[in-house]
């Protein structure tokens, strides 16, 4: 099978978008379209955007104008290498800290595919990389939110199962439902700006105008601080101690989590996101030594600071180098009563109880 129509992708567009809008375009659906061009049923349900094995590229190219690189080009593969230590050659398959996981049951998918509602009803509808990346939380175009699932039935937004007869973007493929007229937020200002200067440098390693706290102004300390620091304030916002820290960054109110304390920043709920993109924003905006004075008042030592952190960044470490050592110990439990001597009457009355079982 070769595309009979091949539709270009978009500069931005992701892997998944481009083999649906092929699948359209072709007269097919894209669960079918795929089986064909993959030879494997499963490919269809993995997360392709983040990484599509070699074999699958080759088959793929064989079938379209595109060639090796430029489908790689349509993944989030070469940018994994920009945002943390690791390489998608370590384990492809391990987790990403900022990139959104799709989460499987069965066929289902459970997370991943976040959407603009406004963008879904432009002409030529698709999928934008941008949307995969955790702290990409509103759309730059429209300033609102972005959805995860369906407001009327719940399921989360899932275009790998759209189907030829209704191939349009903006439809739940569950219950039908016209996302376009789902009801959104505006984001805040200082957070969408703040998301969008996080994605210049992570595609365009662009720092031009942007004056982050950084030892050295490139993508993986910048990330890697990131990540760290909104580990860390998830953290912090559970302790009284830390509330100093909340205020002096314009966040008065403390923040009830809508998802579990131990969940991962890209699987949070997007008001959670947007709150914690929020007070780094306003991080950022202080220099390094206000940053380490800032901890250092609140009391934050060595070992609070990293955590379970295995790599710091080296503005991390920098940090890190002029906290406190000092390690905080719970207080032993006060005693509820004083221990005081048995007399000599209830001393011998516990020793005839037992005096049989003595041997003399």
């Amino acid at each position: 099978m070769n595309f009979a129509i091949e539709v270009h992708p978009h500069e931005d567009e992701t892997l998944t978008s481009w083999v649906i809008r092929n699948a359209i375009a072709n007269g097919s659906d894209p669960r079918s379209f795929a089986i064909a061009a993959f030879k494997k049923d499963s490919t269809w349900y993995r997360d392709i955007d983040r990484y599509i094995p070699y074999e699958k590229v080759v088959q793929l190219s064989l079938l379209c104008s595109l060639s090796q690189e430029g489908i790689r080009a349509l993944t989030l593969e070469s940018l994994i290498q920009n945002l943390s230590h690791k390489t998608h050659k370590d384990n492809p398959y391990s987790k990403w800290q900022l990139i959104t996981p799709i989460g499987l049951k069965g066929a289902i998918r459970t997370n991943g595919f976040y959407f603009c509602p406004k963008c879904l009803v432009m002409d030529d509808a698709y999928l934008k990389k941008q949307w995969k990346l955790a702290w990409v939380v509103a759309c730059p175009i429209h300033k609102n939110l972005l959805l995860l699932s369906c407001e009327n039935c719940g399921q989360v937004f899932s275009p790998h199962k759209i189907t030829y007869e209704n191939p349009y973007l903006c439809y739940c493929t569950n219950c039908g439902f016209n996302l376009s007229a789902s009801t959104t937020e505006y984001v805040n200002q200082e957070v969408l700006v703040f998301q969008e200067q996080l994605s210049q440098v992570a595609f365009k390693d662009d720092f031009m105008e942007i004056d982050f706290p950084l030892i050295e102004n490139n993508r993986k300390d910048l990330f890697l601080t990131l990540t760290l620091f909104l580990s860390l304030f998830v953290h912090m916002n559970q302790k009284e101690k830390f509330a100093g820290i909340f205020k002096y960054l314009n966040m008065n109110d403390k923040h009830a989590f809508r998802t579990s304390n131990n969940t991962t920043f890209a699987r949070m709920h997007i008001k959670d996101k947007e709150h914690l993109l929020f007070i780094i924003s306003n991080l950022f905006k202080l220099s390094l030594n206000e940053i380490v004075t800032l901890l250092r008042d609140s009391e934050m030592a060595q070992n609070g600071f990293k955590r379970t952190f295995r790599n710091l960044s080296p503005t991390a470490e920098y940090i890190f180098n002029r906290l406190d050592t000092k390690k905080i110990f719970k207080p032993s439990r006060s005693l509820s009563r004083e221990i005081v001597p048995k007399s000599k009457e209830e001393v011998e009355r516990l020793f005839d109880e037992i005096r049989e079982y003595i041997k003399i």
